[in-house]
This record gives structure tokens, C-alpha cells and sequence, in this order.
């Protein structure tokens, strides 16, 4: 009897520890990498203005948004968005709201509505399908947050409502010490 449940234990350990080895190389392999040809990409704005994501960046950390004028949890975040903003932008962290509203009036009604002070622009449909900006972070759903930092480098990705503020003041105590 003992030297059964000795056996089930030993085998019971390999498992666990084959288990964490295929998750440890699920993460890395799935693990978020910025789009080399989104930082040139034009994206457009309501006002028919052109903007790239480098631009935006311009050697400090940006906070991508996706979001729908027809999601309620996506409004949800905007009070949460907008103290966000209202703490962070001076010390240089810049918000892009990227739509993926197939409606452009009613994205328009929804900026209108909403009064956000950051910057919008809408993911718009390429030849063949694809999306300007969410198919090349993988946004299968909004809302949808994805921090880049100051380098390009994509932090985090995914709903970062309860961790954001720790992950840009580190960002943010990274820049000052000099990393």
C-alpha cells in the first residue's frame, strides 16, 4: 500500500512539473510582441487627420484603448480612463483610443457623448479583411488595453484596469533612474 501511493506521488510530481513546463512554453510563445510595420501604419483620426503610433510614442509610454460605441463595459472605463489620463499624461504617458466601431457616425455620436480628452482613431479594414491595428494585437475582444512602453515594447495586454497604475509608475521610475 505504501509503495503505491509512493508511485502515485512520484508519478503525480512528474505530471505537475511536465504540466508547468508546456504552460512556462505556452506563455512564451504566445507572449504579446509589437508589430514591427505598426509604428509607421496610418491610422485616422475623426478629423480625417493621419497619425502613426510613433508619432504618438515619441519616447514615452502609450496606453492603447480598444474600445466600441455599442460595448457598456468599454464606456464603463471612460470615468476610470479619464483620471487615469488626468494623473499620468503630464508626466508623459499618452492614451490612444483605437475604435473598432464599423459605424463611423456611431463612433462620432460616442466621442461627442463622452467628451475624452486623449486621442482617437478608428481600426480600419485593410484589403483582405484585416484590421489597421487589432489584428496585429490579437484583440479577439473589448474592451482591450495594451501598454506599450517608452522603447516600444509591449508591456502588458488584455483588461489591465486593477494593475495599470503599478506597471506605468514603474515604467515611469524606469525613465527617471535611466534605464
Amino acid at each position: 500500500m505504501l509503495s503505491k501511493l509512493r508511485r502515485w506521488l512520484r508519478e503525480g510530481a512528474i505530471l505537475l512539473v511536465v504540466l508547468a513546463g508546456v504552460i512556462i512554453l505556452l506563455d512564451v510563445w504566445r507572449s504579446p510582441q509589437m508589430p514591427a510595420m505598426f509604428d509607421s501604419t496610418p491610422l485616422h483620426t475623426l478629423d480625417g487627420e493621419t497619425v502613426t503610433l510613433a508619432s504618438i510614442s515619441e519616447e514615452r509610454p502609450v496606453l492603447l484603448y480598444f474600445w466600441a460605441s455599442w460595448c457598456g463595459p468599454c464606456r464603463e472605463l471612460f470615468p476610470w480612463l479619464k483620471e487615469f489620463y488626468e494623473k499620468y499624461h503630464d508626466k508623459g504617458v499618452e492614451i490612444l483610443g483605437v475604435s473598432v466601431d464599423k459605424d463611423v457616425k456611431a463612433w462620432e455620436k460616442a466621442l461627442d457623448a463622452e467628451k475624452l480628452p486623449w486621442l482617437h482613431v478608428r481600426d480600419e479594414k485593410l484589403p483582405g479583411g484585416k484590421h489597421t491595428a487589432s489584428d496585429l494585437y490579437d484583440v479577439t475582444g473589448i474592451p482591450h488595453l495594451v501598454l506599450i512602453d517608452r522603447e516600444g515594447k509591449i508591456v502588458k495586454c488584455g483588461y489591465l484596469e486593477y494593475e495599470l497604475e503599478e506597471l506605468v509608475n514603474g515604467l515611469l521610475m524606469d525613465k527617471e533612474i535611466g534605464k
